[in-house]
């Protein structure tokens, strides 16, 4: 079990304990020379003083540890998704020129072509998809950004080849890691990485990073295509002919290993990792039931027909258990220990202890009282707990963490039927959207709120909700929803201000609506100019591949 510290730099704070414990020593042998009071009282003050100031020096260790941040084992945290992102891995390694593809009786077609036609054949299914690509040899490149303009995705297909990543080799690994950072870090979407590959990689970094993607949430498909029976092959020197093959047993093998390696967290994460052959039928239905999260009915549409909603949905993600509560209230009983052992009168402890009757007993009584208060308490302080800690981290800019704070809060007050800590805690998770731009699941949850929810909760709502209007350019619904809101605070200066704006730009919007015609030279124009900054991406894209090219770069192993 591997155990994380984020801040190791606090435990320097344990040598403060050597001047203070040498003053302390000063101290208490000034004190035992002085022989103040009785008898009973120094001996009672020979055992208090170093009983205290034991306490405390360990209470400010145990402080010192729950302050490094350390952290071990497990947990899994919730995250709502709404939408879904999709990256597609291309492996362009000279493997994948194998022409071992059945596409006719009589004619076969490389691994990359078919990859590539079974990439545009999902991209017709994915309407409201964001997707990237990727493409993967000796090291990994993000090919195409996160984007809906399909267009250029499909331009790119067929200048797939391993001439566009001069290094040798084959990383899937790093396609994975790309493909990850391909998301945005804030983005509550449904993630998948479908991989289009042989199985064939030479730095061994594959499983590694499959487990990584798949314990934070995301889902990992491993596409396979060409024959597992295999082929001759030229190599990259165009000379040394070489056997391929489909690694389907290597992959299905690395699948089971990363889920097996899951299973012993004692949890199951969201994220899922499958195998599937690019030929088996049913195929491409997996691939978009698990990259949209809907079911198969949604699946057969006809090309180019919109889905209805955005799939939404509450997820879990593997993240390391953070240990500092242990840790501060251990230091907090410490630190009251010290205070108490000096103020209570130990000898009528002592006497009840002696009696076995009287012992057991207040050992009975503490029992009895310890789990009254943790029964009644415990979970009505984890709650409002969950709502602290999801304000804190969204005042940090931890929008994740905030979500887990305030989901956590959610589930409590669902489960205790606490209706005033079930609305700050959705409303907690709504704004928490806003600043990470989900707006349609922040609408989502600002929905949710009770009609009977206090008026300071019901009036930032409405007022949120008006300014996604205004930004949606919904100007005449978030004049309604200002209006609204200034029925419950008729003081508030921001809402009349913004219902001034509302009305402006909902009658100048209504004034140019009237007015507004397109000529079809303007349409013409922007074609033209379309067409012109197509050609300067594609400039700029082909100059920063001859920029890579002479980059020297350290192999990663051979590659066919």
């Amino acid at each position: 079990m591997m155990v994380l510290c984020q801040r190791p730099w606090v435990f320097w704070g344990i040598l403060l304990l050597i001047p203070s414990l040498l003053l302390f020593g000063l101290w208490y042998r000034r004190i035992i020379r002085a022989n103040l009071g009785n008898g009973r009282m120094m001996a009672r003050l020979k055992i208090v003083l170093p009983v205290r100031g034991f306490c405390w020096s360990f209470g400010w260790i145990l402080l010192l540890v729950a302050l490094s941040g350390l952290s071990w084992g497990s947990h899994l945290v919730p995250i709502q998704q709404t939408g879904s992102s999709l990256s597609l891995v291309f492996d362009i390694s000279w493997s994948m020129m194998a022409q071992d593809v059945e596409y006719h009786k009589n004619r076969g077609i490389s691994r990359l072509e078919a990859a590539a036609s079974y990439g545009e054949a999902l991209l017709e299914h994915l309407d409201s998809t964001d997707v990237s690509v990727v493409i993967a040899k000796g090291e990994g490149v993000v090919a195409i950004p996160l984007t809906k303009d399909f267009n250029a995705i499909r331009a790119l297909f067929p200048a797939l080849s391993p001439r566009l990543i001069t290094t040798t080799g084959s990383s899937l690994g790093s396609g994975l890691q790309k493909a990850a950072s391909s998301f945005p870090v804030l983005s509550v979407a449904k993630k998948t990485v479908v991989v289009l590959t042989d199985g064939e990689e030479t730095d061994g970094t594959l499983e590694a990073e499959t487990l990584r993607l798949v314990s934070a949430g995301i889902d990992v498909i491993f596409l396979g295509f060409g024959s597992p029976s295999g082929t001759e092959i030229f190599a990259g020197d165009g000379k040394t002919v070489v056997h391929s093959s489909l690694q389907e047993e290597a992959l299905k093998s690395l699948v089971d290993s990363v889920e097996e390696k899951l299973s012993t967290e004692g949890n199951r994460s969201s994220g899922k990792v499958m195998y599937l052959p690019a030929q088996s039928l049913g195929s491409a239905h997996k691939i978009l039931a698990t990259v949209t999260g809907v079911g198969l009915e949604s699946l057969l549409r006809k090309p180019g027909e919109q889905v209805a909603e955005q799939w939404t949905g509450t997820a879990y993600q593997l993240e390391k258990k953070e240990r500092w509560q242990i840790f501060a209230n251990l230091a907090m009983v410490f630190l009251l220990a010290g205070f108490l052992c000096g103020e209570l009168n130990l000898a009528f402890f002592k006497k009840i202890l002696r009696s076995s009757a009287g012992g057991k007993n207040l050992l009975l009584v503490l029992v009895a009282v310890g789990s009254l208060f943790f029964q009644g308490c415990t979970k009505q302080w984890q709650g409002a707990a969950g709502v602290l800690e999801g304000a804190f981290f969204w005042h940090q800019g931890k929008y994740q963490k905030a979500i887990s704070g305030f989901m956590e809060a959610m589930d409590i007050a669902t489960a205790t039927s606490q209706e005033d800590l079930l609305q700050y805690s959705t409303y907690g998770l709504a704004s928490t959207y806003i600043m990470q731009g989900e707006t349609d699941a922040a609408l989502n949850r600002l929905q949710e709120l009770s009609p009977d929810a206090p008026s300071s909760l019901t009036f930032s709502a409405l007022y949120n909700t008006g300014i996604i209007s205004y930004n949606q350019g919904k100007y005449q619904e978030a004049a309604t929803l200002f209006r609204k809101a200034l029925e419950i605070d008729s003081s508030n200066l921001d809402a009349k201000i913004n219902l001034e704006l509302s009305l402006g730009q909902n009658a100048r919007q209504s004034t140019a609506s009237s007015q507004e015609l397109i000529p079809v030279q303007e349409q013409a124009v922007d074609d033209i100019a379309g067409a012109t900054l197509f050609s300067l991406i594609r400039e700029q894209e082909q100059n920063r591949w001859k920029n890579q090219q002479n980059q020297d770069d350290e192999p990663s192993g051979d590659d066919y």
